[in-house]
C-alpha cells in the first residue's frame, strides 16, 4: 500500500500512514507508531512522542490498554511478544463504519516485556 513514514523529534519513534487505493487525496486510512526500521523516512517532525487521540503512545502496559479499550481482545502470544487486537466489524450496527464506508475497522498493539512497542490502527482494506 502507499505510505509515508514520519520520525519523533529524537528519533526513537516513528509514525508511518497508509492510503488504500482508490482512497482519496489526503485520506490515511491506517496508521501505525512503532520503534524505527529500515524504511525510507519522509521528515522527521517536531514532535516528542506519537500520541493517540485516545493518548495510546509506545510503553505503556498491557493493562493501560486494558484499561483504555476493554476485555474484548483477541490475544496472542509468542516468542516473548503479546498481541492484543480489537476490531468493529458490525456493519449494520455501527454508524462508525456506515459513516465511512468501511466494512471493517481494527486496532493491534504488540506488547515486549510489558511494553507497548508497536500500534498499529485504522479501517482494514476491502
Amino acid at each position: 500500500m502507499p505510505r509515508a513514514s514520519f520520525l519523533n523529534s529524537d528519533r526513537t519513534e516513528v509514525l508511518t500512514v497508509y492510503k488504500h487505493y482508490g482512497g482519496y487525496r489526503n485520506e490515511y486510512c491506517e496508521l501505525r507508531i512503532s520503534a524505527p526500521d529500515t524504511g525510507a523516512v519522509r521528515a522527521t517532525l517536531p514532535i516528542a512522542h506519537f500520541t493517540s487521540g485516545r493518548g495510546v503512545k509506545l510503553g505503556l502496559s498491557e493493562k493501560d490498554i486494558v484499561r483504555m479499550f476493554g476485555n474484548e481482545a483477541e490475544i496472542r502470544n509468542g516468542d516473548g511478544y503479546v498481541m492484543l487486537s480489537y476490531a468493529i466489524k458490525d456493519f449494520a450496527s455501527s454508524p462508525f463504519l456506515q459513516r465511512f464506508n468501511y466494512p471493517s475497522y481494527y486496532a493491534r498493539f504488540t506488547f515486549e516485556q510489558d511494553r507497548l512497542i508497536d500500534y498499529r490502527f485504522g479501517f482494514e482494506y476491502p
